[in-house]
Formats: C-alpha cells, structure tokens, sequence
C-alpha cells in the first residue's frame, strides 16, 4: 500500500470529505508520533458551506490529518507530509 499524504489544516475546520464515520462515531486519520495512519475519534459540529466540517474536539492545529483514499484505509500504513494536496 502507497504512502498517505498527509497536511496540517489552520483552522477548526477541514474538508468534510477527511472526515469517515463508523458505527456512528465520527473519525479521521492523522499521522501519530511515527509517521503511521492512526484511526482518530472526532466530534464534529455543522457543516459550512456543503464543504467544510467542524471539527469541536478530538484534533489539535498540530496534528497532520490524511486523506483517506477508499474505504481499504489501514491504520499503521507510512504516511508522507504534503504542503499542499495533490488529489484535487
């Protein structure tokens, strides 16, 4: 399995497509200390603008939050930090 890309965001928002959600527990994936994809619990507020997702706890401004591509997503996989995304 490739490498994530993962960003840091400046903001109590990102886009909502970052955001999963299983069992209805809101999640995203963010690098841990090892640079690996770690499965982590959000609470989110309302949506902004069809696009952004609040984001009211569960991340800090220094966490690094990957996009997660498809549903095979594993926790534990290397991931890389991106500037800027390439996926758009």
């Amino acid at each position: 399995m490739p490498p994530r890309a993962v960003e840091r965001f400046k903001s109590e928002e990102i886009p909502k497509a970052y955001v999963r959600e299983d069992n209805g527990e809101a999640f995203v994936y963010i690098a841990d200390e090892r640079g690996r994809l770690k499965k982590q619990t959000v609470e989110t507020g309302a949506v902004m603008y069809g696009y952004n997702q609040e984001i009211k706890s569960g991340l800090t401004m220094e966490d690094l939050i990957a996009f997660p591509y498809g549903k095979t997503v594993k926790e534990g996989v290397k991931t890389e930090e991106v500037d800027s995304p390439s996926y758009y």
